[in-house]
């Protein structure tokens, strides 16, 4: 990722990525950072059984 654009927004800075290029692994999982934690993502599964 590369700085494409920085915004001034009162107090803070946003600070906008270019991503550039990204890479698959299934092996890891995805990072989810939610009110101020990184948390995990659940699968739900579902019975079809019946």
């Amino acid at each position: 990722m590369r700085p494409a654009r920085v915004v001034e927004a009162g107090d803070h800075r946003i600070v906008l990525l270019e991503l550039v290029s990204f890479a698959f692994d299934p092996d890891i999982e995805p990072a989810l950072f939610h009110r101020s934690a990184f948390r995990g993502i659940a699968v739900n599964a579902v019975n079809t059984d019946g």
